[in-house]
């Protein structure tokens, strides 16, 4: 049994490039994994910047020490996949 990985956006951004891909003639079922990769990076990125948008992305410690919040790390490397 397959499980959709993708959710509300991913499945958006999904279908919205492949009806592109299509209609430029450059969408092959090879494509799909790729395609699928893609929706999966996309929708992680705008759950991280959904999620730092509720919180600050740098906090304190309770040390005092500056530390980057999760969230801003997550949005941050998977906008360099892009």
């Amino acid at each position: 049994m397959s499980k959709n990985i993708l959710n509300k956006d991913g499945k958006t951004e999904y279908l919205r490039v492949k009806r592109e891909l299509k209609k430029s003639g450059m969408y092959y079922k090879l494509d799909r994994s790729i395609l699928i990769a893609y929706s999966v990076s996309w929708q992680t990125i705008i759950f991280a910047q959904i999620k730092g948008s509720e919180i600050d992305f740098v906090s304190k410690n309770h040390l005092g020490h500056v530390k980057v919040h999760p969230y801003l790390i997550v949005f941050k490397s998977t906008y360099e996949m892009f």
